[in-house]
């Protein structure tokens, strides 16, 4: 983490020493609607985004953005009991489950018209914790 953060520094200050690039930040704080997948039962989980961003704008129509983002995601799945031929009884306990990321997007921003651009790129996402916690 300490090298990304490292690489991420050195690429600005030398970009901005060598080019025209125009750099601006700020912060980024937002809900977040998160459920898991292949879950018979769940609802989602609404939790809080927050962290920064820095635009590096290399020229009129493009700019790269990276981000560092403090996400909130889990979800709560009732899990059902089945009979002896695989019908659903009925519902014993919940299961809650929260996750804590950090995740660090790097969109490239392609710009089409006045205040109006396209954008896509990866995001990397390191799980710092995870709970769960059952209801009977």
């Amino acid at each position: 983490m300490k090298k990304l953060l490292f690489i991420v520094f050195l690429l600005i200050t030398t970009l901005s020493g060598y080019a025209k690039v125009k750099i601006s930040g700020g912060p980024k704080v937002g809900l977040n609607i998160a459920t898991l997948t292949k879950s018979t039962d769940n609802k989602a989980y609404i939790g809080a985004v927050a962290g920064g961003f820095l635009n590096l704008r290399f020229s009129p129509l493009f700019a790269l953005q990276p981000e560092i983002l403090f996400s909130m995601q889990g979800n709560k799945e009732k899990i059902w009991e089945t009979d002896d031929w695989g019908n659903f009884v009925n519902s014993n306990f919940t299961i809650s489950q929260k996750l804590y990321y950090l995740q660090i997007p790097v969109m490239a921003k392609f710009y089409t018209i006045k205040d109006f651009y396209l954008e896509a790129g990866p995001q990397f996402g390191i799980l710092l914790n995870a709970n769960m916690a059952v209801e009977i």
